[in-house]
């Protein structure tokens, strides 16, 4: 049985405000491997960076292992409900440092007991003890003996939760588990956890492929992939489209993903690989390790000789990007589980403004788009979202025939999220504009 008479003074203790001072000096690390091994005997920890350690599988992947009561199971939801409780209360010395709402840590309590429970029921099935949101409401309806599989102990658990509140560690990394769309991603501290609001580039993308269906036929880029999310879903929106529209279904490569950093697209291979085993479709994605466009170059599918010798056309039919773009001087004034955890390597965009990676990316996509390639790259919002469509109507092409400058993108405009903030930039490269280069 899961005893908790020891764990609320040993919470207490953990979460005293004393913390705040010793935060980012001893609390905020991550954790080397001896310290998981002596932790928790059984986890099987996967080395994928020398600093970063992840379990094997996405919590919701890993094979059930042993078992617990359900009342094993409601009294640890009670001690992580209630730590959650006395972190809310306690642990707010400055915004900065501020937890989520209290309502927020709950749900994600009953999160990892939805991962960590084994079960192909249902949700409709009716069998409330394999759903926690039910527990409290059903009382005495459901047997509290009864055993049910899990894929890791409740000791497990309660390391997961403490990381959590004192850590400050994302849950995604905890569980190694990242929910997005219709996918279930391993993420890592290599990678940026993908936000919901990204999701909508998705939609962004499906609807210009549907208004240009030729663009399916084509190569897509998705430059700075991380964990592989908007790389995988663009292949799997491609296929449908090809589908709806009768388009052949392409030989070649849906979508080329570019990472600059090795361990993240180590990461970014292991989800495209369990996609592509899932949905029985193959060399849909492939990762390129380097920066932006040049790991591209030397494999050809960059640019096509057109009419004179040493001119070449654009062959990419669209580029997505959610590049870097959080301005070096907010960064510290991030949250913990961001600023702490998560690589800064894909969340800082420089010093002016946060544009540094928009303009390489836009000047490339000029380069490297086919006339009519569509274009895609997710902002801060606000002020930003502004900069970077002047960005791109400030790039333009001298028209000899017309003997002055045109724009080289059309149909540029700000997209919004689902709070109503202008947060992505689209635009197309215009079909008179042939984007040279030596």
């Amino acid at each position: 049985m899961f005893t908790i008479g020891g764990c609320y003074n040993r919470a207490s203790k953990l979460l005293a405000p004393r913390l705040v001072l010793t935060l980012v000096a001893e609390r905020v690390t991550f954790f080397p491997r001896r310290y998981i091994a002596k932790r928790i005997p059984n986890t099987r920890a996967t080395p994928i960076a020398d600093k970063f350690e992840i379990f094997e599988l996405p919590l919701i992947h890993r094979k059930g292992k042993v078992t617990a009561s359900l009342d094993d199971l409601k009294h640890w939801r009670v001690w992580a409900r209630n730590c959650a409780k006395q972190a809310s209360d306690n642990f707010q010395p400055s915004k900065s440092y501020a937890l989520p709402e209290i309502e927020s840590l709950y749900l994600e309590i009953d999160w990892i007991l939805q991962d960590v429970i084994v079960t192909d029921l249902r949700e409709d099935s009716g069998d409330l003890a394999y759903r926690p949101e039910y527990w409290n409401s059903s009382g005495n309806r459901l047997c509290s003996k009864r055993n049910i599989l899990l894929r890791e102990g409740l000791s497990e658990l309660q390391f997961i939760w403490e990381r959590r509140l004192i850590d400050r560690v994302p849950l995604q990394y905890t569980t190694a588990t990242c929910y997005w769309r219709d996918l279930v991603l391993l993420v890592t501290p290599a990678v940026l956890i993908p936000r919901p609001e990204t999701e909508l580039m998705i939609d962004l993308a499906q609807t210009a492929m549907l208004r240009s269906v030729h663009l399916c036929n084509l190569p897509w880029l998705d430059l700075g992939t991380g964990s592989g999310a908007i790389a995988i879903s663009l292949a799997a929106e491609i296929d449908k489209v090809r589908k709806l529209t009768d388009l052949p279904e392409g030989k070649e490569v849906c979508v080329h993903a570019v990472e600059i950093s090795k361990s993240a697209a180590e990461v970014a291979r292991y989800n495209i690989k369990r996609f592509e085993s899932s949905s029985g479709k193959r060399n849909l994605v492939r990762v390129h390790e380097g920066s932006w466009f040049e790991p591209l170059k030397s494999t050809g599918i960059l640019q096509a000789p057109v009419g004179l010798e040493e001119q070449h056309v654009g062959t990419i039919g669209g580029i997505v990007s959610n590049p870097p773009y959080i301005p070096h001087a907010e960064m510290s004034s991030l949250q913990p589980e961001v600023r702490y955890h998560e690589p800064w390597l894909a969340l800082e965009g420089g010093w002016a403004n946060g544009l540094e990676y928009f303009d390489l990316i836009c000047k490339g996509a000029a380069q490297h788009l086919l006339p009519g390639g569509y274009l895609l790259l997710e902002t801060s919002g606000g002020g930003q979202v502004k900069d970077v469509l002047k960005l791109i109507a400030s790039l333009k092409n001298y028209n000899l025939q017309k003997g002055r400058e045109i724009p080289i993108f059309e149909h540029v405009r700000a997209h919004v999220d689902y709070n109503g903030v202008e947060r992505y930039v689209s635009a197309y490269l215009l079909h008179h504009i042939v984007a040279l280069y030596p």
